[in-house]
C-alpha cells in the first residue's frame, strides 16, 4: 500500500513528525485515486489471489491502454482494483511532499489534475495514479428534520419548495439566507465549507466531491436533516470556512530508558525522566524562551539544531500521532503539560 517515507536529511530527522516541513509556508497538498492489481507473491500478499506477477502486468497495460484512451478512470478503480475501497473510487487521500512512496510521490507532485501514472510496483501490486482534486468549496441549505423557525411546512415539503425554485433559477444564496436552518452558513448566503480529500470521505464530503462546479446536488439526509449543496471554486471569498488544517508546532523530548529510540545505556529512568520534563516546565510558564530551552535540552534527534521546531503538521496526515493531534488543538502560543508518549515525556507548543 502506501508507504511513508523516511529518507530525510539528518538535520531533519526527528522522532515525532516525518517528514518535516520547516519552510515558512505550509507545503502543498496534492491528493490521488489508485487502481491497485494485486498478485500472488507481492511483499504485501493479497488474500485469494491467484494471478502471478505478469498476469497482473498485462492487466495493468490494457487499463492504462484505455485509461490513456478517454475511459474514466474512476470507474476502471471501481471495477478491476484490487484495493480495500474501490467500490468507493479508490482515493488514497490527500499528501504533501515524501508522504508517498518515492516513486508514487515524483508522479503526483509532477502531475497535472486528471493526469494518470505509468504502471508503479509497489509492496501490494502493480499501482496505477491519478491526480484528482483536493478541494471542495460547498454552499449548502440545510433543512432540519425539526421546524426551529416554526414555519409550519414538514421539512420534505420544504426541500421541494427550495428545489422548485432552485429549477426555476432562483439564487442559491439569497435562498439560502431565506430557508436554511444552519445559522451561521445561512448568515454567510450558505457558505459553508471547503472539504478536503481522504480515503474514507462520507455523506455531505463525498457528495460535495461527486458534484461539479456550479452544480446542485439533490437533498441529501443526515443525522441534522436534509442538505442541498452547491460546489463552487474554493476562492477567496469561501476562505473563511476552512477548517485549519496546518499547525506549526515546537517540542522538546525527554526521554526514559525504556522509551522507544532512547540509548538505554544513557537515558534515566522514567520517573527521573519526568522530574526533568517538570522542571522544564517550570522554566517555560515562568517565561524563559522556550527556543533556548530546546537548544540546551531536547533528545528529538536533530531537535537542539532546530531549537525544537517540528515543522508544519497536517492534521489530517496518515501517519500522525495521537500527541501531535492533541498538540494541534492548543491555543496558539500556549504550552502543554508533560505528555507521556512512547517516545518519552514531551513539551509542545503550538507556534501559528
Amino acid at each position: 500500500m502506501v508507504l511513508l517515507s523516511i529518507a530525510l536529511l539528518c538535520f531533519q530527522s526527528s522522532l515525532l513528525a516525518r517528514p518535516l516541513y520547516l519552510d515558512e509556508a505550509p507545503p502543498e497538498l496534492r491528493s490521488a485515486r489508485h487502481l491497485l492489481l494485486a498478485y500472488k507473491g507481492a511483499r504485501i500478499p493479497p488474500t485469494g489471489q491467484s494471478r502471478t506477477r505478469e498476469q497482473a502486468e498485462e492487466l495493468g497495460i490494457e487499463l492504462l491502454r484505455r485509461a490513456h484512451a478517454g475511459e474514466d478512470f474512476l470507474q476502471l478503480a471501481r471495477e478491476y482494483s484490487d484495493s480495500p475501497n474501490a467500490k468507493e473510487g479508490g482515493v488514497l487521500g490527500t499528501f504533501a511532499p515524501g508522504m508517498l512512496e518515492p516513486h508514487l510521490d515524483e508522479f503526483l507532485f509532477a502531475a497535472t489534475t486528471g493526469a494518470v501514472s505509468d504502471m508503479i510496483e509497489t509492496p501490494a501490486g502493480w499501482t496505477i495514479l491519478q491526480r484528482i482534486e483536493t478541494e471542495a468549496g460547498v454552499l449548502q441549505i440545510q433543512i432540519d428534520v425539526k421546524d426551529p423557525g416554526g414555519r409550519g411546512a414538514s421539512p420534505c415539503a420544504r426541500c421541494a419548495q427550495v428545489v422548485g425554485k432552485l429549477s426555476s433559477g432562483g439564487d442559491f444564496a439569497e435562498l439560502a439566507k431565506e430557508f436554511s436552518d444552519d445559522a451561521e452558513s445561512r448568515a454567510r448566503g450558505g457558505q459553508f465549507a471547503i472539504y478536503e480529500r481522504g480515503p474514507r470521505d462520507k455523506l455531505l464530503k463525498s457528495a460535495a466531491f461527486e458534484l461539479s462546479i456550479g452544480e446542485v446536488s439533490q437533498p441529501i439526509r443526515s443525522p441534522l436533516g436534509y442538505h442541498i449543496l452547491k460546489r463552487v471554486a474554493p476562492g477567496p471569498s469561501i476562505r473563511s470556512c476552512a477548517r485549519t488544517r496546518w499547525v506549526r508546532l515546537r517540542a522538546i523530548l525527554v526521554q526514559y530508558d525504556l522509551a522507544q529510540g532512547a540509548d538505554m545505556a544513557h537515558a534515566p529512568d522514567q520517573k527521573k525522566a519526568r522530574q526533568i520534563a517538570d522542571a522544564l516546565a517550570v522554566r517555560l510558564h515562568a517565561g524563559e524562551d522556550m527556543l533556548e530551552v530546546a537548544a540546551e535540552f531536547n533528545d528529538d534527534p536533530g531537535g537542539k539544531k532546530r531549537r525544537g521546531d517540528l515543522g508544519w503538521i497536517h492534521r489530517g496526515a496518515p501517519n500522525i500521532t495521537p500527541m501531535l493531534q492533541q498538540a494541534a488543538l492548543l491555543p496558539i502560543g500556549q504550552i502543554g503539560d508533560p505528555l507521556l508518549t512512547p517516545f518519552g515525556y514531551l513539551l509542545v507548543r503550538r507556534e501559528r
